[in-house]
């Protein structure tokens, strides 16, 4: 298992002007990867997704791999739906998702060059784990706001909120 902090406010420098809000832990395995976070600082009663961030050739970003990079084809990047959550009065977050080689199942917000159809090799690609809010809970949208990029941004503002990075 690999450990790793999760960050706020969402595109922070680390190291110098992130908060950690919790922690994730990501087990790589020869099929996949299953990710766990445990997180605070959310909006209690909101909804929540986290997003598989993936660069399957992190020697092909920039620098350090960001989103700027996932436009780079050979660094063959894909974002993925990984898991939702309505999160309680308290504003923790414990959330977990498993995702296998090649799947493509959860919402794919963007189409981006080089798309590499999910995650290619579970124990070489740099994965970050992003967890977006979808504000208040709206009872008719519940099922767009915990498994799509946008469920509900056309009435609340939605934005992602923290990170963790797993190289």
């Amino acid at each position: 298992p690999q450990s790793s902090a999760v960050y706020a406010p969402f595109g922070c420098t680390v190291g110098d002007d992130c908060n950690v809000v919790g922690a994730s832990q990501l087990v790589r395995d020869k099929r996949g990867v299953t990710a766990t976070i445990w997180t605070t600082g959310l909006e209690g009663g909101g909804a929540y997704t986290v997003w598989w961030v993936i660069f399957n050739d992190p020697a092909a970003c920039a620098g350090p791999c960001d989103g700027g990079d996932l436009g780079i084809p050979k660094v063959k990047g894909s974002v993925i739906w990984a898991t939702g959550q309505l999160v309680g009065s308290d504003g923790f977050g414990n959330l977990t998702a498993r995702l296998r080689e090649a799947d493509t199942s959860g919402d794919r917000p963007f189409d981006l060059p080089g798309d590499a159809v999910g995650l290619i090799d579970a124990r070489k690609a740099e994965i970050h784990l992003v967890v977006r809010s979808h504000g208040p809970v709206i009872p008719e949208l519940v099922y767009e706001q915990v498994g799509t990029f946008a469920g509900a941004c056309d009435v609340n503002a939605c934005e992602d909120q923290q990170f963790a990075v797993h190289r």
